[in-house]
């Protein structure tokens, strides 16, 4: 474990203890991607890596959050720059409503119409 290590398990930890989430940037191969899910078990979690594509649509990311939130994983989003803008913008909004549900405690979030269980643990 590195000295930048460190510094981005304790900035990450920071932001999940406020319920937020946090983005590593860097280039590849850097180990953003391991450094992320590495976290994810120190906490007990389990971090799902999603691939993305600029061929993602909307219920792909209503799918995995809704697992996600279901669960308590962790969604780590690789390759995030290659999603369509017009995808990001509906996907930011879904984000922003997962984290408000979040931060007010709620028990579930509503994704495409349909109820979810919002597991306190998800991330």
């Amino acid at each position: 474990v590195t000295n930048l290590t460190n510094e981005i398990y304790l900035h990450l930890a920071t932001a999940l203890e406020s319920s937020k989430g946090g983005a590593l940037l860097g280039p590849a191969g850097t180990g953003k991607t391991e450094s992320t899910k590495e976290l994810g078990k120190l906490f007990g979690k389990s971090a799902i890596v999603l691939n993305c594509s600029d061929t993602m649509k909307d219920n792909h990311f209503c799918a995995f959050l809704r697992g996600a939130s279901a669960t308590g994983s962790w969604i780590v989003f690789d390759e995030f720059n290659r999603v369509d803008i017009k995808i990001l913008e509906s996907f930011g909004k879904l984000i922003s409503q997962y984290h408000i549900a979040k931060k007010e405690n709620r028990l579930d979030l509503e994704i495409e119409n349909e109820k979810a269980p919002l597991n306190k643990g998800s991330g």
